[in-house]
C-alpha cells in the first residue's frame, strides 16, 4: 500500500467531508495517441491505463506495460491538500500541533472569533505538508473513461447536488440536470475554455 497526495478545492472538501463525494475524475496525462481512443481503449489493466479490455496494452506498444495511474491503484491511499493555514504562527512551529490548522473548506471558520486578522493568507493547496492533512481516502477502483460519458449517478457521486425538479439547460444537449451540473463543475475546475 502506498500513499500519494491529491489536490481537492475547498468544495470538493466540502463535499468528502458531507459524505456526498466518493469519485474524482482526472485528466489522463499524458493522453493517448488519437488511434488508442476507441471504446476497446477506455479499460485498465492491473493498474495501468490505456489497455485493450482484452488485457493487451494499448499504449506504449503491446510489447511493453501501459501507463500506470499516477495516484495508484486500488488499496493505495491518498492523503487530501486543501487551502489552509495555521493559527497564529510559524507552520514549523505547529507541525506537532494539527488543531492548530485551519482550513478553508470550514464553512463555520470566522478570522475575527479566533483573533486572526480577515487579510490574514491562506496557503495554496499544493503546498500542504502531510502532517497538516485531516483527511486520508483510500482507492477502491481506478478506470479509464471519456469525460462526457458521465452518467448521472456518477456525477452526484461526484458531489453534483441537483436541486428537485431541476430540468437539464439547452446547452447541455438534453443531457441530465446531473451531468449539466457535473460540466459546470469540471469548467469551475478546469476552465470554461475546451475544458469540457
Amino acid at each position: 500500500m502506498k500513499e500519494r497526495p491529491i489536490l481537492f478545492s475547498a468544495a470538493m472538501v466540502q463535499a468528502i467531508l458531507a459524505g456526498r463525494k466518493s469519485q474524482t475524475r482526472r485528466v489522463v496525462k499524458p493522453q493517448p495517441p488519437a488511434q488508442f481512443l476507441g471504446e476497446n481503449a477506455a479499460a485498465i489493466t492491473n493498474g495501468y491505463l490505456w489497455a485493450f479490455s482484452d488485457g493487451r496494452a494499448a499504449y506504449p506498444p503491446d510489447d511493453k506495460p501501459g501507463v500506470p495511474c499516477p495516484y495508484g491503484q486500488p488499496g493505495d491511499r491518498l492523503w487530501v491538500k486543501e487551502t489552509w493555514r495555521v493559527h497564529g504562527g510559524r507552520e514549523y512551529e505547529y507541525q506537532q500541533h494539527q488543531p492548530s490548522v485551519i482550513y478553508r473548506a470550514d464553512a463555520d471558520y470566522d478570522p475575527l472569533r479566533v483573533g486572526e486578522s480577515v487579510s490574514a493568507e491562506w496557503r495554496k493547496s499544493i503546498f500542504m505538508p502531510r502532517w497538516a492533512s485531516r483527511i486520508t481516502l483510500e482507492i477502491t477502483s481506478v478506470r479509464v473513461e471519456r469525460l462526457q460519458e458521465i452518467t448521472p449517478e456518477d456525477a452526484i457521486a461526484e458531489g453534483v447536488i441537483v436541486k428537485p425538479g431541476e430540468k437539464p439547460c439547452p446547452e447541455c444537449n438534453g443531457r441530465s440536470p446531473e451531468i449539466c451540473g457535473f460540466r459546470d463543475l469540471w469548467n469551475s475546475i478546469h476552465g470554461f475554455f475546451h475544458s469540457w
